[in-house]
């Protein structure tokens, strides 16, 4: 009998690539979004969609009750750090209480296995050059604080009821999957390379760096940048290992090497041959300087190996989807 997952947030960058992953597998698979932040292109056809917020507690019970759902994915969350800081109540409703109603829903149906996408910012300004997942949990932007919570409730949730409980913590995704034929739909994301992305393409005249004088080598903030390819194998691995009743297992999701925003500039320019237009601003609230990964955990009780550790590879597979999807009149962004 063929396995069943639920993936909600299936719709979006990051969980439509698991999803396609996991119908590769052999997997059946649910995919649940309501299109705030995804895409009803990025939903293969083999898996079934449900258009619904995963808050709405009474549809995830109907959805538990028709389908021997083994595994929950959970990619659905609002990630926008600046409009956080505008809108907490928006990020509250959405990244803990619907987390909070689908986890529940989850667990009075029996699920065994629930894998939850979460953040480096959770760890808020690293106190050392590597974050581990021993780091102190110290989030400084509404967005972390949320992810933060989050992990807490689903850990005393899915705890009570035996579900076994895989938390990532992913640092900055980028790239494409399936050599550039799946990736970000959306433009206009606030994200590094999202942003660069654009610049490099012609669509943003002007890239803003936000903020220049952090304590960093060229004075632009440090991020480890992970490909999507890699992120979804440690998914994959993760829903492999998990086992009833172990604690709760928690991974960074990076490769320990860092980038300033100058240099992944300097990167999208090299491989683009377009000059990106500069300019400098203020530091947006809830950034920090540098945040990297110590990934040895996930390495070795995981098994995890990267195979996409090169941020060169990781912007030519960016620019690959762009393009590809560029061209194809049919597919604009949404």
């Amino acid at each position: 009998m063929r396995r069943t997952a639920l993936v909600a947030g299936g719709a979006g960058f990051i969980g439509g690539c698991v999803t396609r992953a996991l119908l590769d597998d052999g997997w059946q698979i649910v995919v649940v979004d309501n299109l705030s932040n995804g895409n009803a292109e990025m939903v293969p056809p083999l898996a079934r969609f449900v258009d619904c917020n995963k808050g709405q507690h009474d549809t995830m019970a109907q959805i538990f009750r028709e389908h021997a759902i083994e595994i929950v994915f959970d990619f659905a969350a609002h990630i926008n750090i600046s409009e956080g800081e505008r809108t907490p109540a928006k990020y509250l409703e959405n990244n803990l209480a619907n987390t909070i109603s689908l986890a529940n829903a989850a667990a009075c149906a029996g699920v065994k296995k629930y894998v939850f996408s979460s953040t480096a910012a959770v760890y808020g300004t690293p106190a050392t050059a590597l974050v581990s997942e021993t780091h102190p949990v110290r989030p400084v932007s509404v967005y972390g604080k949320t992810k933060a919570m989050a992990e807490v409730a689903l850990i005393e949730i899915l705890g009570a009821a035996g579900c076994a409980l895989g938390i990532l913590r992913y640092f900055n995704v980028a790239g494409s999957f399936g050599g550039g034929a799946f990736g970000q739909y959306r433009r206009g994301q606030t994200g590094i390379m999202s942003r660069a992305l654009d610049a490099s393409r012609g669509h943003d005249p002007v890239f803003t760096i936000h903020g220049a004088d952090w304590n960093t080598a060229d004075g632009t903030g440090v991020r480890d940048y992970i490909h999507v390819g890699d992120l979804v194998s440690a998914h994959t691995a993760l829903a492999e290992r998990l086992a009833a009743n172990q604690p709760p297992r928690i991974y960074n999701c990076g490769y320990g090497t860092g980038f300033s925003v100058r240099e992944v500039l300097a990167t999208f320019e090299q491989v683009s041959g377009r000059v990106i237009e500069v300019a400098l601003g203020e530091r947006r609230a809830g950034d920090t300087a540098a945040v990297v990964a110590d990934s040895s955990r996930i390495r070795s009780e995981l098994g995890w190996t990267p195979q996409r550790q090169d941020l060169e590879l990781i912007v030519r597979d960016a620019m690959a989807w762009r393009t590809r999807l560029e061209a194809d009149q049919t597919r604009l962004f949404a």
